[in-house]
């Protein structure tokens, strides 16, 4: 097991943000969602240093809808094949090769409540490898400029979403969250003067490499069977069926405290919500 953020062992006791984690354990039962208040907080805060977006609501009566059309780009990301997103072969999005985009932003021009601002790309999850996102940015980027030359819409935002890998096992080696957001935005800095065209804004979908490594889950032993020679098994009072019904408690841990985020759900809030 890998320690992350304020997580130590200290007489083979797991801590975490200062909290004996067997202390909690007993008081809100197991299985028990723990999160790392502090990690999610400084994993918040680096994201924000690297992109920093002012908000703007505007409140109006008549108004024009911007929207985005999603891209997919093309890109064989080096992950599972279930969890690619961004090649051809793909149920999400307007494909490059096949000239549906054209086909669309020749009609957009006809719907006068509706402008087209930005493009959305998601090349899939448990991405490792910044290359990925780099050929990202250069096939978006490219094809801000032949929208603006060919068809005199103006692309003012880019989104290249998410997928961002984060560490669950010994194999995983992810970038950390300098070296993503460094990439990630020198590089439509230089395609953006190399083609001569305005800088749009760029946005990601940081998601789970916020949380990932913040969470953890405490189970109580039920049962050790030993085999001797063979292997020891170890029966916990959950597993794969966690996120189902009754829903565990969420913890958050920070600075020696602990706040109970949700409490454990019960078979008498179950019956509530059917009645």
């Amino acid at each position: 097991m890998k320690l992350h953020g304020t997580m130590s062992v200290k007489n083979r006791n797991l801590y975490i943000g200062g909290v004996k984690c067997e202390k909690i354990a007993k008081k809100y039962s197991t299985p028990l969602y723990v999160f790392d208040e502090k990690l999610i907080r400084q994993n918040c805060r680096e994201y924000v240093n690297y992109f920093k977006v002012k908000e703007k609501i505007c409140k109006r009566h008549d108004i024009t809808q911007n929207i985005y059309f999603r891209i997919t780009p093309g890109i064989e990301a080096h992950t599972h094949e279930y969890i690619k997103t961004g090649q051809i072969d793909s149920k999400f999005g307007f494909a490059l090769a096949n000239g549906y985009l054209y086909e669309a932003l020749g009609k957009i021009r006809d719907y006068k409540n509706i402008s087209l601002i930005g493009l959305h790309a998601h090349i899939g999850y448990q991405i490792f490898e910044i290359d990925s996102y780099m050929d990202a940015v250069d096939i978006m980027m490219n094809l801000v400029k032949k929208i603006i030359e060919n068809f005199n819409i103006e692309i003012k935002e880019i989104d290249l979403g998410g997928g961002i890998g984060v560490y669950y096992t010994k194999y995983d080696s992810p970038k950390t969250i300098k070296e993503f957001c460094e990439s990630i935005i020198n590089r439509p800095e230089r395609a953006c003067q190399k083609l001569k065209i305005n800088k749009p804004i760029l946005i990601i979908e940081p998601g789970r490499s916020i949380v990932a490594n913040a969470g953890s889950t405490l189970y109580t032993i039920v049962s050790i069977k030993d085999i001797k020679d063979i292997r020891t098994y170890v029966s916990v009072d959950g597993g794969m069926t966690d996120n189902k019904i009754p829903k565990p408690a969420v913890v958050f841990i920070e600075n020696g405290k602990a706040k109970l985020i949700c409490k454990r759900q019960t078979y008498k809030d179950l019956i509530s919500l059917e009645l």
